[in-house]
């Protein structure tokens, strides 16, 4: 005889979440009941993770922190738990007291809008007295220490362990939501950035030969943190915007000092740009513990795409892992591999032309709905604009003017399709924003990066997982509710290797879609 399960209201939970989704009761289970520290939980789109681990967290009791990928999907999570999780952000979300128009320094102040907390005194070195009390971003973090449940994304979490004093102790449960995310998020927080502009802004002449080794840039570095250190303490009171900002910029350029200074060369890659001296970490993993984790005592990592991969690019080797099955039906979310040409520099003319000539045939009858071409490459995307017979539907975008053009294409309810190599991940179309997608090439990443080569070469399947990775979430793009449909076509025969060699970098319900035919099928209707 089954057991009727209490509704979510019975733990707390708010009203807006009148029952449980099918598998969000077994998904709080498999947190509560896992053995391990490490818990990986693969939930598609539509499974309701969100809910299943603020479940295990008001079930569990202790304090938890969950980290998120995005300011927009903290605002969702504030927005559905409202009063149940303690929102906190980096130093940009709040207004700075001392520059508003009753502060203390407010006459210092000429910049554009209002002054935020990023660009406070505090950090050109000036004594605050509203940092003890009165400062909207400290303030916050006072709080966070005494709360039970903390939202937060990776980037505050990461820098307040680096920079500050963390949120509190250790929690009883971490939650690594969008935990695709994470690695990367780990890497860019370790990233040494020393803008050429501000090189200059302080004063500085020289600097050691870029393609040197990297004991000199740490030799130089270290030197020039006690000459930053040495100008700021005979440095008077800020009289002038002018003032503030020089103080505030020899601070940033004595953080990067010290940073560079004490890097590990072993783990270290220079990947200098025109603008900047950057060096990456190649194993993010070794820092993991101390700035990711923080000793938590059980970490929960989720995501539509995780794979046993995730969580060893994050070190961790024992973990329990679960993955949720898709309620989304499969006939409503086909990914048909359609055979065409091998998509890369080696195309000849006439597979130019086959490649174009395909996209035209999968357009040609969906010239009543609303689709998006992934190119990858700019390239790739000015070549199907260009010579498209149905180029009157396509819309496109430059970098500059993404958001704004994709948020036309969005609200436009008549057809078009959208062709851009750049929104795979980070966006949604529902519905009739999106019945059809084209993965007109695989995404492989841009393999002239040198930390990424770095990383193929002590990992031979990091790449196919970037690659796996950023397919699979291109896949989802269109894709976002059980009464939802989107057929998705791959017309790059590199596939038939990829998928065969790597389908095990890939999720079970992403695997499940997939089928090849070697001729269109007729426009997905329902």
């Amino acid at each position: 005889m089954d057991i009727a399960f209490p509704p979510p209201a019975a733990f707390g939970l708010p009203a807006r979440f009148p029952h449980w989704r099918p598998d969000q009761i077994e998904a709080a289970q498999v947190i509560l009941d896992a053995s391990t520290r490490f818990v990986g939980l693969t939930m598609p789109t539509g499974s309701g993770k969100g809910l299943a681990y603020m479940a295990a967290l008001g079930i569990g009791g202790g304090r938890g922190v969950v980290l998120t990928s995005t300011k927009g999907l903290q605002d969702q999570l504030r927005d559905d738990f409202g009063p149940l999780v303690f929102d906190v952000r980096g130093q940009r979300n709040y207004p700075c007291k001392a520059l508003g128009k009753d502060g203390d320094l407010a006459d210092l102040w000429h910049g554009d809008g209002e002054a935020t907390c990023e660009e406070g005194p505090c950090h050109a070195g000036v004594v605050c007295g509203l940092k003890e009390a009165g400062c909207w971003y400290y303030d916050r973090l006072r709080q966070a220490t005494g709360q039970r449940i903390i939202s937060t994304n990776y980037a505050a979490w990461l820098a307040q362990r680096r920079y500050g004093q963390g949120l509190g102790g250790s929690p009883d449960l971490l939650v690594l939501d969008e935990a695709h995310d994470a690695v990367d998020q780990l890497a860019e927080s370790m990233t040494i950035t020393l803008e050429k502009w501000l090189v200059k802004a302080v004063g500085i002449d020289s600097v050691p030969d870029e393609h040197g080794p990297l004991q000199t840039w740490k030799d130089w570095a270290a030197f020039q943190s006690l000459r930053a250190k040495s100008k700021l303490e005979t440095l008077g009171k800020p009289v002038s915007w002018g003032d503030l900002k020089y103080r505030r910029r020899l601070r940033a350029f004595l953080r990067v000092m010290e940073g560079l200074a004490t890097m590990d060369w072993h783990n270290w890659v220079g990947d200098h740009t025109d603008q900047a001296w950057v060096w990456s970490v190649v194993h993010p993993a070794q820092y993991a513990e101390q700035y990711l984790f923080q000793g938590a005592k059980k970490v929960v990592l989720l995501s539509a795409t995780l794979t046993a991969k995730t969580l060893a690019l994050l070190g961790i080797e024992d973990a329990t892992m679960w993955e949720c099955p898709s309620r989304f039906p499969i006939e409503r979310r086909p990914v048909i591999y359609v055979p065409t040409v091998k998509v890369d520099f080696k195309m000849t003319p006439d597979h130019w032309t086959a490649w174009k000539n395909r996209v035209d045939q999968i357009i040609g009858p969906r010239q009543d709905r609303k689709g998006i071409i992934h190119t990858v490459s700019y390239k790739r995307r000015d070549a199907v604009v260009a010579q498209s017979q149905y180029k009157d539907l396509l819309v496109t975008h430059q970098s500059s003017d993404l958001v704004a053009q994709v948020g036309r294409f969005r609200k436009n309810p008549k057809p078009q399709w959208l062709v851009s190599p750049s929104i795979m991940t980070g966006w949604d179309f529902p519905y009739d924003q999106c019945r059809c997608q084209i993965i007109a090439k695989l995404p492989f990443p841009d393999t002239r990066s040198k930390i990424l080569k770095a990383r193929c070469e002590v990992d031979a399947d990091y790449m196919p997982y970037l690659t796996m990775q950023a397919l699979v979430q291109a896949v989802g793009r269109g894709m976002r509710a059980p009464d939802d449909w989107c057929e998705t076509f791959i017309i790059d025969d590199h596939w038939k290797w990829f998928g065969a060699k790597y389908r095990r970098l890939a999720p079970k319900w992403f695997l499940e879609a997939v089928r090849m035919s070697l001729a269109l099928p007729p426009p997905l209707k329902l």
